[in-house]
């Protein structure tokens, strides 16, 4: 495994800011330095096995670090979240940065990813969260993990699986946050969710106007007002 970082933090950190100021994602300058080293450990560990197809700096800020964190534009913190199929620890171990006062569990059957994971979390000190070996429908996972007010999932597949997963993570009013493409989650998806007692309750899309970038959201909740209240205004059923 890799020992040391020919990838430096200081290859990500100034693109890393300038993506957050353009985002208006406000992070202290302590968690945005964590990011980095994410990245930069990944960059690393990606040379000896295949973590990620996204390579160089400045793609990897945008495409794995903005990605992950425009969620904290969409949702407010959260007091416990669970990421399932974290892989490269984003965006479930971003966000473990980004809100240390939650408690964050980390999700993936890859051995590789689970490895490279347990090695995140050590060297970056992310005291918050713990990593999961296992498939998200295994007992021992879930029973471990228990209900959480905030479940997310990124790059899930296949997408039919996610309705299948998801649900048994969330809490009684907690939400279900899906990172999705332009055409959002499936239908067999949502029908999983809506036999599980989750009804979908909005699609948000946030952009970025420089690097250009746009990710969307499908949020599912059993509770007309979720405790993880979202932060855009224009969410009625968040209000």
């Amino acid at each position: 495994m890799p020992g040391t970082h020919r990838s430096a933090n200081h290859d990500f950190l100034p693109s890393l800011v300038e993506s957050l100021q353009t985002a208006e994602l406000h992070l202290p300058d302590v968690a945005i330095g964590k990011v980095a080293r994410l990245l930069a450990l990944l960059s690393d560990w990606n040379r000896h096995m295949h973590l990620t197809s996204v390579a160089g700096p400045p793609e990897m800020v945008v495409r794995h670090a903005l990605d992950s964190l425009l969620l904290l534009r969409v949702v407010r913190r959260p007091g416990s979240l669970v990421d399932v199929g974290c892989g490269n620890g984003f965006p479930g171990l971003a966000l473990a940065v980004a809100w240390p006062d939650a408690t964050v569990h980390l999700v993936d059957s890859r051995r590789k990813s689970y490895v490279f994971l347990e090695e995140a979390v050590r060297e970056l000190g992310v005291g918050n969260a713990k990593v999961w070996h296992g498939r998200a429908e295994e007992p021992l996972v879930l029973a471990g993990v228990g209900p959480m007010e905030l479940a997310v999932t990124r790059g899930f597949t296949p997408s039919d699986r996610v309705g299948r997963c998801l649900p048994a993570f969330v809490d009684e009013g907690g939400v279900a946050v899906v990172y999705t493409g332009p055409n959002g989650v499936g239908a067999k998806a949502r029908a999983r969710f809506a036999q599980a007692g989750l009804v979908h309750h909005a699609q948000v899309t946030v952009s970025v106007d420089a690097p250009a970038w746009r990710r969307r959201f499908d949020l599912f909740s059993s509770h007309p007002r979720p405790r993880a209240w979202a932060g855009e205004k224009d969410l009625e059923c968040f209000t």
